[in-house]
């Protein structure tokens, strides 16, 4: 059984950590490189975990509680676009 839920800033390590093996094993499917992101400290992580409404981040968990993906949601806000909104970082 898979659970989604968000990510929340008690998951910033697992989350990251997940993030930068993604980073590192496909990096032609990111904007962000490993490099960079290998040193942003894991503070700053767990200050953009901050789920909002039109922002989060969802984990996908194992029955063990495992993270085994991830995947971001950012909606659009200017006037005629904010029915729109953008998927990211699925891995």
């Amino acid at each position: 059984m898979i659970v989604i839920r968000n990510i929340e800033s008690a998951d910033a390590e697992t989350y990251w950590n997940l993030r930068l093996e993604a980073l590192k094993m496909n990096p032609e499917a990111f904007g962000a490189s490993y490099e960079e992101s290998v040193r942003i400290p894991l503070s700053d992580i767990e200050k953009q975990l901050q789920n909002e409404r039109d922002r989060y981040i969802l984990g996908a968990f194992t029955k063990d509680h495992q993270l085994a993906g991830i995947t971001g949601f950012q909606r659009e806000h200017k006037i005629k676009t904010q029915h729109k909104g953008m998927i990211w970082g699925v891995g």
